[in-house]
């Protein structure tokens, strides 16, 4: 346990600079080790996934004691470390009133955490260690992830962690979002695809969330942006809790290294309203 905190460290002080980072910097990753030293599993290991005999992978399976579930995944030949999180809610859940409110709060999540500021960091991240990172919005989940080299996974995971768990939601950045949004939208509305399934939508019943205009615009998102920021927090408190989220985290780390890893950045996530089950809408039926 020590040698993988203690390498945890090493990672994060080549990716920042070395021995030019201030005392206060030092002090942080030396609390890092401290705490892992400490820090005892919290994951229950699940059984083990099935395989195939010509895999050459190492799989482990965990439920951390907040109910996220995680599998992870170690690979001895890669030379890169990704994650990919999906969280239980996507437009289904939209209000009525506010279309998009999903996809908005995928945009914001990336722009700022309380632990890490900077509406600019993961992408700053990226930049500096050769990542990449996206996001998506489908009807019942959205999905996050990232590819990062090796060594800079314990430091683009906690940033990634950060901006889930408690994101900032400046409103300054609404306008900025719901524009990238509409332009998503007019991007995809020559699509064949989107028409198509716009034209599903048309023909299924009006009460079906199929039947929902999903992506946003300027005019779905459209209003007071203080009050739009407050509905992105809203949507995020009810729905991107721990009971929703499962991930998978794959690499060269031993399956050790990984669980300490997703243990020491995901147990923050609190849990959740244990929200009804929505009635069963027939698809076809208008009335």
């Amino acid at each position: 346990m020590a040698c993988y905190c203690f390498s945890v460290v090493i990672d994060i002080w080549i990716l920042t600079g070395g021995f030019y980072m201030n005392f206060r910097a030092h002090t942080y990753l030396l609390s890092i080790f401290l705490v892992c030293l400490c820090a005892g599993a919290k994951g229950e290991i699940l059984p083990e996934p099935i395989k195939s005999p010509s895999d050459r992978n190492n799989y482990r399976s965990i439920r951390l004691q907040n109910n996220i579930i995680a599998l992870l995944v170690n690979d001895h030949a890669a030379t890169k470390s990704a994650i990919a999180i999906t969280v239980n809610a996507g437009s289904d859940q939209d209000p009525e009133s506010l279309p998009g409110l999903a996809h908005l709060t995928e945009h914001m999540v990336f722009l700022g955490s309380r632990r890490y500021p900077d509406p600019n960091g993961i992408s700053k991240l990226m930049g500096l260690v050769g990542g990449t990172f996206n996001a998506k919005t489908n009807r019942q989940y959205t999905d996050y992830y990232f590819h990062v080299p090796a060594p800079a996974l314990p430091v683009a995971m906690a940033h990634l962690a950060a901006a889930l768990s408690e994101p900032l939601f400046d409103r300054t950045y609404v306008e900025s979002e719901r524009k990238a949004i509409d332009a998503e939208y007019r991007m995809l509305s020559d699509n064949e695809k989107f028409r198509f399934l716009e034209a599903v939508g048309n023909a299924v019943s009006p009460r079906h969330s199929w039947a929902r205009f999903r992506i946003g615009n300027l005019k779905t998102l459209g209003g007071d942006s203080e009050k739009i920021a407050s509905e992105v927090a809203r949507f995020h408190k009810l729905y991107y809790s721990s009971e929703r989220i499962k991930l998978v985290v794959s690499g060269p780390q031993s399956l050790d290294e990984l669980q300490h890893l997703v243990e020491h950045n995901f147990l923050s996530f609190n849990s959740g309203l244990n929200l009804p089950t929505p009635d069963h809408i027939d698809l076809w039926k208008k009335k």
